[in-house]
């Protein structure tokens, strides 16, 4: 098990993929010179829609779970294996593809990034708005997303100092209408903020 560790810690340090390349890739052995070369490339049939995922979600737009359903709807499955057939992406699936630094290039062994010979499915830019996103609504309680606002994730209460949420509601002539509120006063255990 040691040797296979320090095998896979060398591939990663050149820029490999040690073992099974990720959704949206494949392992590619090519034989030059009489030599067998891996390499990692993208699947062309699964790899757009990764992208596209990523840039969906940069948007705020989608939730996960929109996010899966409509990963489904363009007909992206997992690879079939010998035991296995392909099957849509779960909310989990999707979660690790959103999370994991490989689609923006680099590799990850052991608790050590590398950069990565693999071409990118995203650019940085895309890849920090995702993060930023996935963390702004795993605030306390924040559910802002399902509605969506271009400001959301970026106003802070003033009395307090928490971040606000975002909501709509329907008024008592049924026109709909979007506020802000302290995330603050909103949560579980209120930090007694009076935000209106």
């Amino acid at each position: 098990d040691a040797d296979l560790t320090e095998l896979g810690r060398e591939e990663a340090r050149r820029g490999g993929t040690p073992g099974y390349a990720p959704l949206g890739y494949l392992n590619r052995t090519q034989v030059v010179d009489g030599h067998e070369v891996k390499s990692v490339i993208v699947d062309p049939e699964r790899g757009p829609h990764i992208a596209w995922a990523f840039a969906a979600y940069a948007t705020g737009q989608y939730s996960l779970t929109d996010l899966v359903d409509e990963l489904k709807a363009r007909g992206m499955v997992t690879r079939p294996t010998a035991t296995r057939a392909a099957v849509p992406l779960s909310s989990s699936q999707v979660h690790r593809i959103l999370t994991s630094p490989y689609y923006k290039g680099l590799v990850v062994h052991k608790g050590v990034t590398y950069p990565g010979k693999h071409e990118p499915l995203v650019d940085e830019t895309t890849w920090d708005r995702v993060q930023a996103i996935r963390l702004s609504r795993r605030i306390a309680g924040d559910r802002s997303w399902k509605t969506g606002h271009y400001l959301m994730g970026s106003l802070f209460c003033a009395r307090c100092g928490q971040r606000l949420g975002y909501s709509r509601s329907t008024g008592k002539n049924g026109q709909r209408y979007g506020y802000f509120f302290c995330l603050g006063r909103r949560a579980h255990n209120s930090n007694g903020c009076t935000l209106p």
